[in-house]
């Protein structure tokens, strides 16, 4: 007569790569498109230069997009020299 403990491992061997291969599958899955992951976005910076001559960051949603022109090198030149 034939052990019961033979006739078990032998088949639980396949039984557990199934179960191993279907965790690794499952946690590839979650890894890749994680349901946890938040939604919100950063708010997109603009750097800037102030008044003072310091570098500043500035959130792009607060910018007007009104005036699209650019000023010459004069108009930039004198409005630095009124500073």
């Amino acid at each position: 007569m034939k052990d019961k403990t033979d006739n078990n491992t032998s088949s639980a061997k396949p039984r557990r790569a199934a179960i191993a291969g279907g965790l690794a599958v499952i946690a590839s899955l979650l890894l890749a498109f994680n349901p946890f992951k938040s939604s919100e976005k950063k708010p997109e910076k603009v750097k800037m230069l102030a008044e003072d001559g310091s570098l500043v960051e500035v959130d792009a949603s607060l910018i007007s997009s009104g005036n699209k022109f650019k000023i010459t090198d004069k108009e930039l030149q004198e409005w630095i020299k009124e500073k």
